[in-house]
């Protein structure tokens, strides 16, 4: 490509912060910068340079402690959008090279992942043709339409609409969701692993699927057959579906939500399964296994994430240290703890040790048998160790 004339203003580092260039990390902290353009807004595309103002990399500024999100390192002076298309291009060419456009069997993923992908604060998922976008960061809101465009021309037939969903990401009550590209759908129903999910993408969580557990749910489908299964924020049902097709004798599914629970009963009967072995709960889960009276064979425990910023951190290990305490003492034993944070704020250290620590609370023995990650369509970022944000184990219970 052509070298262009940009006009995006140039951030410059401070002389003791230039190992910043060799770590790479696709964030630059405020505290790195000598200044910031008073002309330049929060998502202004940025040039980063070095004390002697050499441009060494590209990103979009930001208003909070995280003041740029880089987008290259490079000392080429090309527009995002030239970024953007071939990164997005880049991301589409991994998820062939893993399968998942070929599978018979799964047609929905994780299509783009943040930093994994060189791609800071943007999501899509893509849910059987349809892609659901999700702009963290305004920088890529206001390029939005690089992206669709980027969508339509490296998918090709493979894609049959864009909905972004952008302003619940953005926290902003004056953006809307809407369709972007293709013809709007009324529903979607995607395939995981041969099982069907209705993806409530306008109204749920996130895009409304997921995702990031399909393989942690196939791993259940492996432990369950003839036993007793408690999944708890169980949102729209995944782990109960995958546990009820693989023959557990006893499905009881948990939410606070009274409409994920309802899209969980749409679940079970699209997929035809044996309602007589389930039974779903609309309660808290604290409150749920604080007065349970029975014992399970496996508990799932997926909550929200507990912590969404550092200042709560601490708040977070006691309530994630609680609510594994109260699941440890109602597994049967010999039984299964499946359990997992999704708060990248927790570190994989910091959340075995809070399991640990809730084991030694009740005085019950247990073994790790399993650890869990996030699957290959969420890439971890060599420079990013943050994007490795879901951790699991699986515990037995000693008999």
């Amino acid at each position: 490509m052509k070298p262009l004339q940009l006009n995006y203003p140039v951030v410059h580092i401070k002389p003791e912060k230039e190992k910043i260039f060799f770590q790479r990390h696709p964030w630059i902290f405020s505290g790195a910068l000598r200044s910031i353009p008073k002309s330049a807004d929060d998502g202004t595309p940025v040039f980063v340079a070095d004390a002697k103002g050499t441009i060494r990399g590209i990103g979009f500024l930001s208003s909070g402690s995280i003041a740029v999100r880089m987008l290259s390192w490079t000392a080429e002076k090309l527009p995002v959008e030239h970024y953007i298309n071939q990164k997005i291009k880049a991301a589409i060419h991994t998820r062939e090279q893993l399968g998942f456009f070929s599978s018979a069997h799964t047609d929905c993923f994780r299509l783009i992942f943040g930093e994994g992908d060189g791609l800071p604060g943007l999501v899509v998922d893509y849910y059987a043709g349809y892609c659901i976008v999700q702009c963290h960061h305004l920088g890529m809101y206001h390029i939005r339409e690089t992206i669709y465009n980027a969508l339509r021309c490296h998918l090709g037939s493979r894609l049959t609409a864009i909905y972004d969903k952008s302003a619940d990401a953005l926290h902003d009550s004056t953006l809307q969701n809407q369709w972007s590209a293709g013809e709007p759908a009324v529903q979607i129903i995607a395939r995981e692993n041969g099982h069907k999910f209705f993806i409530d993408f306008q109204q749920g969580q996130k895009t409304g699927f997921f995702i990031d557990q399909r393989e942690n749910r196939k791993l259940l489908s492996d432990l369950c057959p003839g036993k007793s299964v408690l999944n708890t924020f169980s949102y729209t049902g995944g782990f109960s579906i995958y546990a009820l097709a693989a023959g557990a004798r006893e499905v009881v599914s948990l939410d606070i939500s009274q409409r994920a629970i309802d899209l969980l009963e749409n679940n079970l009967e699209i997929n035809q399964l044996d309602r007589s072995k389930h039974t779903s709960l609309t309660a808290d889960t604290f409150e749920y296994l604080t007065h349970l009276d029975r014992t399970f064979d496996i508990i799932v425990l997926d909550p929200p994430a507990f912590a969404k910023s550092h200042r709560v951190t601490h708040n977070a290990v006691i309530g994630y240290k609680r609510l594994n305490a109260l699941a440890m003492n109602k597994l049967a034993p010999g039984g299964l703890l499946m359990t997992y944070s999704c708060s990248q704020n927790i570190s994989e250290e910091l959340f075995v040790n809070t399991i640990t620590s809730a084991a030694m609370d009740t005085g019950i023995d247990f073994q790790i048998l399993y650890r869990l990650h996030q699957p290959a369509d969420h890439p971890v970022s060599i420079y990013h160790p943050e994007g490795r944000y879901l951790k699991g184990l699986v515990l037995k219970k000693s008999t």
